[in-house]
């Protein structure tokens, strides 16, 4: 993962990018979630291009939870709080179309820690 993104920033940043956004997503538990804005911070610390980082983690529904609610609850008290604990988010975005949640769903994650 770090190779690859790392051979990203730096194609980009040879093309004139200065500043990036980089998402997580598709982790959809804390430690892969931790992992790639991990991964994304250390290319901003590495490199002379500026990082923002957002937690995606709210991008689809993993298996292993039953229903949206149980999972957004996941998100809000273990997930997202370790995030913010450890610095490596600087923003919280969410997927919200037709699935996996609905805009109801986001005025409980959207909420300050």
């Amino acid at each position: 993962m770090q190779r690859r993104a790392e051979s990203l920033v730096l194609d980009l940043m040879a093309d004139g990018v200065t500043t990036l956004e980089i998402k997580s997503g598709y982790g959809l538990d804390l430690e892969n979630e931790a992992k790639m804005l991990r991964v994304a911070r250390g290319l901003g610390e590495q490199w002379p291009v500026e990082i923002l980082t957002t937690c995606l983690a709210a991008h689809a529904m993993p298996p292993e939870f039953s229903d949206a609610d149980a999972y957004i609850e996941y998100l809000c008290e273990t997930l997202l709080p370790a995030i913010a604990e450890q610095q490596l988010a600087d923003a919280v975005d969410g997927f919200c179309e037709k699935l996996p949640f609905r805009r109801h769903r986001y005025s409980v994650i959207c909420k300050p820690l």
